[in-house]
């Protein structure tokens, strides 16, 4: 599940790494759509 993540967001995976709380790593994906 992680892996999936970081390779989905490959700029949240090199700030942050996988160590990131689901709620928290689901705001930050919701702010790089954002910003996208």
């Amino acid at each position: 599940q992680c892996f999936a993540k970081c390779r989905k967001q490959k700029r949240l995976d090199k700030a942050f790494g996988c160590a990131v709380p689901d709620e928290v790593y689901a705001q930050l994906e919701r702010t790089a759509a954002q910003d996208e």
